[in-house]
């Protein structure tokens, strides 16, 4: 995997959208809200990752959201036709979370891909069509974003098999 292909991609113009959406209609059959969640637990487990050459090659069949502070969606830059959203404040009801649309692709990405998993499940369970970014921009740009840095993985795993 070459992990800079997209590193000259990157834009540095900000994306904006004042369009508001309806939330998504949760309809399980359930009743209860453990059961609810159980049954949306199992939409949130498959098919929720998506790799970056898919999004750079059709990046306008998807909704894409940058989760990094605005000052580093600027600098270094963002993949292209993304929106900002801001970490552990944008995605509520009660901030920017109607501005996703429920008839696309919602594609989240961060600097690893840890946090935009997590983000995917949370947007999966309210029944979005959610999908995280492989990697995040480790995957495909890494060297251009500033306190993030991919390691080669080591392969060795004597400290834990035997």
């Amino acid at each position: 995997m070459r992990r800079n292909v997209f590193a000259d991609s990157l834009e540095q113009t900000e994306n904006t959208t004042s369009t508001t959406h309806e939330f998504p209609e949760i309809n399980t059959g359930e009743t209860s809200l453990a059961a609810i969640i159980a049954e949306r637990a199992g939409d949130v487990a498959s098919g929720w990752t998506i790799e970056a050459a898919e999004v750079f090659a059709n990046a306008d069949d998807f909704f894409i959201v940058n989760y990094w502070p605005e000052d580093q969606y600027l600098d270094p830059g963002h993949v292209p036709g993304a929106y900002q959203f801001t970490p552990k404040a944008s995605l509520k009801t009660t901030a920017d979370l109607n501005k996703l649309p429920t008839d696309e692709t919602v594609v989240v990405y961060c600097y690893t891909g840890q946090t935009s998993a997590q983000v995917t499940a949370y947007l999966r369970m309210l029944g979005y069509d959610a999908k995280s970014l492989l990697y995040g921009v480790n995957g495909f740009a890494f060297e251009v974003c500033p306190g993030t840095t991919y390691h080669e993985p080591e392969n060795d795993y004597s400290s834990i098999i035997e």
